[in-house]
């Protein structure tokens, strides 16, 4: 550890804004705040890079690519300088939490200013590498975990569809009824307690404060003080779905209190409650384009 020593981004690196994307179509990828967002045939990066998101909902996401790449105008392209481990430090500014530098309320905003003056732990090159190699292999194998859920998700949609999609395509079978879902189902909303109000450091008094864009977070990226909370608490075995920015995005074992871009959304009769039920009805292709269609 006596070769360790703490410096900032801009001595190790370069920072570069990215641009408009290109629209004609391709095999590149086009990456902006929260990695992947189309293809195309321009690159305007290559090789390691990482990417940053800058602005708005996504602001201090960071993602790592190895490869031809188009960074977008909502992003910042993060290119080392001299001999580092780009995987090291992706890994760094994944755990420096960047959005707690955030600036600007109605529009979060990264700038490559803020970016320079960020503080790392860097170790010889040898040893980021070893490093690097270790927390990639746990996220190879946590991939792995993902696909395999997805795998069972796919299983579990193919069942629901047998089950209560298919038998009514040529009307209903006898003793069923239909029902909309807002005679079913409460949809929750939750709070908005403005930015003035978040916390980056959690205490006794306070609880996590879930957005849209953290919905798909384990961890905890703001906090608000409890007395702020009102009725918006989701426990664990909780639905939720986003009414605003990512619309339609579909969520289930966090615990806090919810944003007003988030509905909880739950039955007071006990068959309908099940989370399992839930989650598939508001993830099927039926519900989610009919939440897309209704967005304004």
């Amino acid at each position: 550890m006596s070769e360790w020593k703490e410096i900032e981004l801009e001595r190790i690196v370069n920072f570069y804004n990215g641009k408009k994307r290109p629209y004609i179509k391709g095999n590149i990828p086009v990456f902006g705040g929260n990695g992947i967002l189309d293809y195309c045939n321009s690159f305007n990066s290559q090789g390691e890079s990482i990417i940053i998101g800058r602005v708005g909902e996504y602001c201090g996401n960071v993602n790592y690519y190895n490869g031809f790449c188009w960074i977008s105008d909502n992003a910042i392209l993060v290119k080392a300088k001299e001999e580092l481990n780009v995987k090291y430090l992706y890994y760094c500014l994944i755990n420096v939490k960047l959005r707690e530098f955030q600036v600007g309320s109605s529009q979060p905003l990264i700038t490559q200013e803020i970016l320079k003056n960020i503080i790392i732990l860097l170790p010889p090159l040898q040893e980021q590498k070893a490093i690097a190699e270790v927390l990639s292999s746990i996220d190879d194998k946590i991939e792995l975990l993902h696909r395999q859920n997805k795998t069972l998700e796919k299983m579990a949609m193919t069942l629901f569809r047998q089950w209560f999609i298919e038998p009514i395509r040529d009307g209903l079978p006898e003793g069923w009824e239909e029902k909309k879902l807002k005679d079913v189902y409460i949809f929750e909303k939750g709070i908005e307690p403005g930015s003035k109000n978040y916390l980056e450091t959690p205490s006794v008094d306070t609880i996590r404060f879930i957005r849209v864009g953290d919905m798909l977070d384990n961890k905890a990226n703001v906090y608000i003080q409890k007395d702020l909370v009102g009725n918006s608490i989701c426990r664990f075995d909780d639905l939720l779905v986003s009414f605003d920015g990512t619309i339609g995005r579909v969520s289930f074992g966090i615990e806090g209190c919810y944003s007003s871009g988030i509905r909880k959304i739950y039955s007071e009769d006990e068959i309908y409650n099940k989370l399992w039920l839930k989650h598939q009805i508001f993830i099927s292709e039926e519900i989610q384009d009919e939440i897309n269609m209704h967005v304004y």
